[in-house]
């Protein structure tokens, strides 16, 4: 019984860790992409070829 519920506690907290993980990798580099000069140009463009 204590092992069964060990492996479980185990594996919810790795289910946790990935989750939290994989929100930390997608967020982070938004802000620094967003500096580049390449991105900006790319922007202008988008906004040039968009209609108002």
């Amino acid at each position: 019984m204590k092992k069964t519920l060990l492996l479980t506690l185990g594996l919810i907290m790795t289910i946790a860790v990935v989750g939290f993980s994989q929100n930390l990798v997608t967020s982070i580099p938004w802000p620094c992409l967003s500096e580049l000069p390449e991105v900006k140009q790319a922007d202008s463009d988008l906004k040039a070829f968009r209609p108002n």
